[in-house]
Parts: structure tokens; sequence; C-alpha cells
């Protein structure tokens, strides 16, 4: 597919959900955060200014993904054992038709979505203990990030495969500019030159992972979160803790730029990864990794703390995505039919019986 080899890709990632009992019964389920995502896929799908499917075409794929995860599960959630765990979703559009870079207005697309289950980004002892992520000094994001698509992770896969070489368990990325010793903002590209990595591992802001946002605690208990010029994508969990459990928990929240020199001095205490697929991890320590020497070298050490609003928050995320207390905000889950999807599955399971 051309969309393919020239990044013409846009896609979501969603979590269809197990509603739970007190004893880890299946209840129900719910696409966690569902029209946020689907309407960010249609920004998404209009950045390429390809083929963009008409919302009538839409509407009919997002109630799609609905039906198929009612078909889909009482399969895809279960783990090997039985245990109802989350299942993730990953919706796709490709853009199509003939080759050449500039795709035309009207090139034909494919738009599909697959589930399976998918209880953990990372393991359950990193939840516990908290992540170790990795720093690139000759990783920014220089670039503005305008929508989910497959081009803006052509180099996360590399990075988060490397992390996890150097015993750490996530990327993380330094943002466009720096704040220096006057307090300014100063844009810098590190692949300039060695100065300029230098005043980076000094003074960098920290902006997102491979596939997540990130948030952090100050130590007096205020949630940090980076503002949109740092080109990050600004994702649909951040936004949900934001805007509604941290005011539901009394947690004060603001937008502010934060870097190295914010930990040195012990004005911010914790930083934790938030996203679809990672929900809220908070995170133990940071690695300053400098590819540019010949073999790669660790080039200092950050120490966080697994702070009290940021245990609070992931504690209370996770109970809220898996129905266990009501949400701070409606918009959190929608609802999926297990008995409509059970009575669709017989139906299938005879009608294509020839098939499998």
């Amino acid at each position: 597919s051309p969309g393919v080899h020239y990044s013409h890709v846009a896609f979501e990632g969603m979590s269809l959900a197990p509603a739970l009992g007190a004893n880890g019964e299946m209840l129900g389920a719910n696409i966690v955060l569902f029209e946020e995502r689907m309407q960010r896929m249609r920004n998404s799908i209009r950045s390429l200014r390809a083929g963009i499917p008409d919302e009538t075409l839409m509407q009919q794929f997002q109630q799609g993904t609905l039906d198929l995860s009612a078909v889909q599960a009482d399969r895809v959630l279960r783990d090997r054992d039985g245990n109802a765990t989350r299942a993730y979703i990953r919706p796709s559009y490709v853009r199509l038709g003939t080759y050449g870079v500039g795709p035309k207005d009207e090139a034909p697309f494919h738009l599909s979505v697959i589930e399976w289950n998918w209880p953990l980004y990372i393991s359950e002892e990193v939840y516990k203990n908290g992540a170790v992520a990795v720093c690139f000094l000759d990783a920014q994001r220089l670039e503005k990030i305008r929508g989910k698509l497959g081009g803006n992770y052509k180099d996360a896969g590399v990075h988060a495969k490397v992390a996890r070489a150097l015993n750490g368990n996530e990327a993380l990325y330094f943002g466009p500019y720096i704040i220096n010793q006057f307090g300014q903002s100063e844009y810098i590209n590190s692949q300039e030159n060695e100065k300029a990595r230098l005043r980076l591992q000094k003074y960098g802001i920290l902006v997102d992972g491979s596939g997540e946002d990130v948030i952090f605690e100050g130590r007096n208990g205020t949630i940090y979160y980076q503002p949109k010029d740092t080109n990050i994508l600004g994702g649909t969990t951040r936004e949900y803790i934001i805007t509604h459990l941290a005011k539901r928990l009394g947690i004060k929240t603001e937008e502010r730029p934060i870097g190295l020199p914010d930990i040195a001095r012990r004005d911010v205490v914790g930083m934790a990864y938030v996203g679809n697929a990672v929900k809220v991890l908070p995170a133990r320590e940071i690695r300053i990794y400098d590819s540019w020497q010949d073999e790669g070298k660790i080039k200092d050490f950050v120490e966080l703390k697994i702070s009290d609003n940021l245990q609070r928050i992931a504690s209370e995320f996770e109970k809220e995505m898996f129905g266990l207390i009501p949400p701070s905000h409606p918009s959190l889950l929608t609802p999926v039919s297990l008995e409509e999807g059970r009575t669709a599955r017989k139906v299938l399971d005879k009608v294509y019986s020839a098939w499998f």
C-alpha cells in the first residue's frame, strides 16, 4: 500500500475494559474514552490531507467498533487463565490508490479495527515498584505532532528497545527548547554539536514517552503537565486526569514546562507515564543516555519518588476504568452490551461455521 510506504496512516489506541464485581467477576464491559478517541482519529485522518471518510461512514465505523467489541468481548476480555482483563482496540486508516508521495484528495482508503487481550503494557512488578525511564540526548520533539499518525513513531520503537536493553522500561523525550539559567526558553537542537547536548542535559524539559504523555508532581502536591508548544500529541488520558479525575480528588493542576533543573532542585518529586496502553505508571528513575558516544553511555541518573498524588491518581483511574467506582466524568466509559454480543456471536458462528 502506498499509504504504508509514505506513512499516510492514522490510528487509535483504545481499551475495552471489563466491569468487575467485588470478586473479580465480569459484570459488563466498557470502551474507555471512546468518543474522545474516535474524534481524535477523525482529526488525525484530516491532517493527512488524503482521502477523507465522510461523517456518515465514520459514524458507521464507530458503531462497527462498538459492535465488534460486543461480539468479541467474551473472547478478548479473558487472559490465558480465564481472568477478566483489559483488551486492546486498534482502529486504523491507511491510504490506498496510486503511488506517489502527494496523495490525491479522492484517494481511496482502508478502515479496519482489530482487538486482542492485552492486560498490561509493562509487567506488574514495574507498576508496583515504578518504571525506569531512559532519556536520549539525541531525541527531541523538534516537529509539531498533528495527529496520531504512523510517521510519528518511526524512531519510537528503536528508542523503546534501546531503553529496555539498558535495563530501563520506557523511553523519554526532551522537548524542542530548554529553560536556561535565566529562566528563559531557548530553542535548541542537540544534534548540532556537543555543546548543545550538554545544555540539553543540564536544562532540558521532559515532554513525553515513546507512546505516552508524562505528568509530574511538585513537592507541594500540584500535578504539572506540559504545554502543547513542546510538540506533544496531548493525549485523552492526560486530558481526563487533568480535567476530571484530579478535580474530583481535590488535586491542583498547572500547565508548565518541567525540566531536569526542577527535579534537581526537588521542586518536582515525581513523574508518571499516562496513556491508553500504559494507563498511569509512576517512574522511580530517569537515566540520561548519550548515543553519540561510540558505544553509547549513561551520562547521569535522576532519582524520583513514587509520590503520593501520582499514586492516588493511578489507583483511582484503575478503579474507575474497571467500574469499581463511578467515573469522575461520564465520558470515561461507553457501555458495550455483552448480551447482544453473545446473541450475535451465536449467529455468526453458525453462518460462518464452514470457514473455521
